[in-house]
């Protein structure tokens, strides 16, 4: 990172970013010159593996990522589970996150509800839309939409 950089959004879709080398971009993202605020890593073949490097990088009080799209990857229940730790960490800024297209069930939107409606959550924007939610899935929204996070599903 350069001192000089002045990058604040930055648009990586469809470039088969995989897991391996979302654990070079959350290294950059922790460090204290970059200024991203913005970061579209959708289509990317990102799974749980990846979610784990990508939290701690969210967790991180250098990290200034406001708005992360993750639409179109391969995000089940158990990427959810590291993403929502994030979500409940005081550290954690983000307001939109883009979710959609990434074979979320139920048992993900258990997790995500739990974060929804902790305090430490700063979501104002969350897409859910084309996944698998079910009517069950939808009941466990309805409790975290009255918050302040707009839902779309």
């Amino acid at each position: 990172m350069h001192h000089e950089c002045k990058l604040t959004h930055l648009i990586l879709m469809s470039n088969n970013i995989t897991d391996e080398g979302l654990t070079h971009l959350t290294k950059a993202l922790m460090h204290h010159e970059c200024k991203l605020t913005h970061l579209n890593l959708a289509g990317n073949n990102i799974t749980a593996e990846g979610l784990t490097h990508l939290t701690k990088a969210l967790m991180h009080h250098e990290c200034k990522l406001t708005h992360l799209e993750l639409d179109g990857n391969n995000i089940t229940a158990e990427g959810l589970t590291h993403l929502t730790k994030a979500l409940m960490h005081h550290e954690c800024k983000l307001t939109h996150l883009n979710l959609a297209h990434n074979n979320i069930t139920a048992e993900g939107l258990t997790h995500l509800t739990k974060a929804l409606m902790h305090h430490e959550c700063k979501l104002t924007h969350l897409n859910l839309t084309r996944n698998n939610i079910t009517a069950e899935g939808k009941k466990l929204l309805s409790k975290a939409r009255s918050l302040k996070t707009l839902i779309h599903f």
